[in-house]
């Protein structure tokens, strides 16, 4: 790590973001409003293995892992190798570069559904374009979807609460429904059914592989039933469940799916991927799919160095141990606090999602007691998601359980001596995202 810490970010930083950066930080989740003012940092300056740093001067262990992309831990010595000798040889080129044809084979060889790949730069690009590509297909209009998949026209903003800006002529073929429950879908969709697009929730922690298996072959069996493309969304699952994905690990292939996130340890990368008849319909040239940076290299460098050294190590098992490890000591200290908190997920992503507490504290009150205190412990935690990196070890559980012990008991005592808000050390944050 260096030794000088980096200059220049003073205490006007958040005002001089108002000033100049519209709606905020280019991701909602990364608004300062999701995080205790004053206790966590304004900005991040450096990072480092499972550690980053913040314009505070101080270093705190990462279970946010810039909601989700770094998987083998920041400026990880592979993937900056990659990146660097790239971007020595250029960045960007008028003409298709080797890169592009050898990670979409890397992607073909380890996800199932992958023959054929397209390009694109970020998750929401992916997930729309598979709604055009299957209405495209099927030459149908309705679709159906189960989790947040992006915001854009193609899906009306549905699966947020932000769909100002777009054409209401939209909504009446768009659907969103709830994990295994399709009542909101009305009847007459299904007779005109496009996609049908799922990514795997959060589920309580504990909950069998087989009981979400089942959900997913039922969307799959319902989509081909009524002729529809089944599209699995993969931004956040892959390769973090699996280098063959979520797919893989339950068993359930489908039509096309959407992959991010993860690919390019933090390099904005995205593709989607799926079986030859359904991406083929890319080649009629009538789906408008380009993007100038999609065939960005030293993103795709990026990506090739994290798919060849999860392949090549154990850092998919090690990843596993050390969550499974977390969320076990997580599900045990909520319990012996007796705490209004569920633990959801599994040991590559998990949720902590606190309850409203009737006469003495809201869920969001909670939330920031919560993410406040481990911000003090030295703990970066959001706002309610912990993305595990491969490079944990027991060192950083060990790290991470101690601070939420500590926490747990003081809003235990708070809660029980209804003192909540008198301990509050900061603004309540805002839930300035909802999911449908």
């Amino acid at each position: 790590m260096a030794t000088e810490y980096p200059a220049g970010l003073t205490p006007s930083l958040k005002y001089r973001a108002q000033r100049v950066l519209a709606g905020g930080p280019g991701t909602f989740s990364k608004s300062g409003t999701r995080y205790p003012e004053g206790l966590v940092p304004q900005a991040l300056v450096l990072g480092e293995g499972a550690y980053v740093w913040g314009d505070d001067g101080r270093k705190y262990l990462d279970t946010v892992a810039a909601l989700g992309p770094i998987l083998l831990g920041h400026a990880h010595p592979i993937v900056n190798k990659a990146i660097r000798a790239q971007s020595s040889r250029g960045t960007s080129f008028s003409l298709m570069h080797p890169l592009e044809v050898e990670v979409a084979e890397l992607l073909c060889d380890v996800l199932p559904c992958a023959e054929m790949v397209r390009w694109c730069r970020n998750g929401t690009d992916a997930t729309h374009m598979a709604i055009r590509v299957a209405r495209a297909f099927t030459g149908k209009r309705h679709a159906i979807y189960c989790g947040y998949h992006g915001g854009g026209s193609d899906s009306y903003g549905i699966t947020t609460d932000r769909s100002a800006g777009i054409l209401d002529c939209l909504a009446p073929y768009n659907h969103q429904t709830r994990w295994n429950d399709l009542s909101r879908v009305p009847f007459h969709a299904y007779d005109d059914l496009a996609i049908v697009m799922v990514e795997v929730p959060s589920m309580p922690w504990g909950t069998p592989d087989e009981t979400v298996r089942t959900t997913l072959e039922m969307y799959r069996e319902m989509a081909h039933a009524h002729g529809a493309v089944f599209v699995l969304d993969e931004i956040v699952t892959w390769p973090r469940y699996s280098l063959a994905g979520a797919q893989g690990l339950y068993g359930v292939i489908p039509d096309l799916a959407a992959v991010s996130k993860a690919i390019a340890n933090g390099l904005p990368l995205a593709a989607l991927v799926g079986q030859r008849h359904y991406m083929e319909r890319l080649n009629h040239g009538d789906i408008f799919a380009s993007y100038t940076f999609a065939g960005e290299t030293t993103a795709l460098a990026a990506a090739k160095a994290v798919i060849t050294t999860l392949r090549d190590t154990d850092g998919l098992e090690n990843l596993q141990r050390q969550g499974q490890a977390l969320g076990d000591g997580l599900q045990t200290l909520f319990g012996k606090y007796a705490l209004p908190v569920t633990l959801l997920g599994n040991y590559a992503r998990m949720a902590v999602r606190w309850q409203d507490v009737p006469g003495k504290a809201t869920a969001l009150e909670l939330r920031t007691l919560w993410m406040a205190e481990m911000a003090r412990r030295g703990i970066l935690a959001g706002t309610g998601v912990i993305f595990p990196m491969c490079i944990y070890t027991g060192i950083e559980v060990q790290k991470i359980l101690v601070a939420a012990e500590e926490t747990c008991d003081l809003i235990a005592i708070a809660l029980n001596e209804g003192k909540v808000q008198e301990i509050m050390p900061c603004s309540v944050i805002e839930d300035v995202l909802s999911v449908r």
